[in-house]
């Protein structure tokens, strides 16, 4: 098999708090494919969006502690990797992102054209002026804005959060990144134009072959758009697999407990039962242990590894589900 495009092998990094360290990222693994659409899925707090930054180089400057791991993209450690460097060939170009809310992502004082403008040189220096505006009316015509000339010279307040959205996905495709970080891009959208910038994004993506990792609380917004779905849980792995063996044979109990959670025929939720633990003071062994109805003593006394695949699946559970919903 070919090598994944990007892959994050055991990486643990904690903000410093007054309260003492956050432990975000513990031990996290995650293998993206080149022109893959991977859904990063879990409830708040797991670590989704820190993971997401940690790979674009974006985390804040000061309160981080790395413990250890890599970032590997095209075979190099992003993590070794200097920061001129980085900020030259990786960051913003060769990885770019998707922002989460449209309406803050724009300066309001300037037009959206003086804005991708500005944009275009930074991540498109090889290009000459005549053809930065070129690519930039190409790709707002590939996300399907209407009249993209004027709509480069309006105000970021004269468009739509939906229209935002697709220029947030126009400037993501500007340099013609290699992977795409969508960061719960639909998250401020309402579910028509949800489902329209879905549509977009995955057609986008695959005729361009860019992978994306798309990070999300929304399991049927992955269902739609993902080749592969992974979970996290308070900082680490639950489970990965395939996106249509993840619906309908979960088999870690998190997972199974999160897609129980969502609406049956009849309206009714089930929630999961207790709360996230705190990731200052964690629970030993599996950190789903408390909440977990199959939990052993082994699951409060060791930590699961990450393993597998089995049938598809990489699983970090000591009593995993073999049928999935039970």
């Amino acid at each position: 098999m070919a090598e994944p495009l990007l892959t994050v092998e055991e990486l643990s990094l904690s903000y410093r708090v007054e309260a003492g360290l956050v432990r975000v990222l513990d031990g996290v693994n995650l293998a993206i494919a080149a022109g893959e659409i991977v859904g990063l899925v879990g409830e708040s707090g797991c670590g989704k969006s820190t993971l997401g930054r940690a790979i674009l180089g974006a985390l804040p400057r000061g309160g981080i502690e790395l413990h250890g791991g890599a970032i590997r993209f095209g075979g190099r450690d992003l993590m070794a990797m200097a920061e001129q460097e980085a900020a030259q060939t990786i960051r913003g170009r060769a990885i770019t992102l998707i922002p989460q809310d449209p309406f803050t992502s724009f300066n309001p004082l300037f037009t959206i054209g003086g804005q991708i403008a500005d944009l275009a040189r930074f991540k498109c220096p090889e290009l000459t002026k005549p053809q930065r505006l070129a690519r930039t009316l190409e790709l707002l015509d590939a996300v399907q804005l209407p009249q993209p000339r004027q709509i480069l010279a309006k105000y970021p307040h004269e468009v739509s959060g939906g229209q935002r959205q697709r220029l947030m996905i126009a400037m993501a495709l500007l340099p013609n990144p290699k992977l795409i970080v969508a960061d719960e891009p639909t998250t401020a959208l309402d579910v028509t134009i949800q489902a329209q910038i879905l549509g977009l994004l995955r057609r986008l993506a695959n005729e361009r072959g860019c992978a994306v990792l798309f990070t999300t609380h929304d399991l049927g917004a992955a269902y739609e758009i993902c080749d592969s779905i992974a979970v996290m849980y308070a900082g680490q792995n639950a489970e990965a697999a395939p996106v249509k063996d993840f619906f309908e044979r979960p088999r870690h109990p998190y997972t199974t407990a999160l897609l129980a959670s969502l609406l049956d025929g009849s309206g009714r939720l089930q929630g999961i039962p207790g709360e996230v633990p705190s990731l200052i003071t964690p629970p030993q062994g599996c950190r789903f242990n408390p909440r977990c109805g199959r939990a052993l003593d082994t699951c409060r006394a060791h930590r699961p590894a990450f393993a597998g695949p089995v049938g598809g699946h990489r699983l970090a559970c000591h009593n995993p589900s073999e049928a999935g919903h039970g």
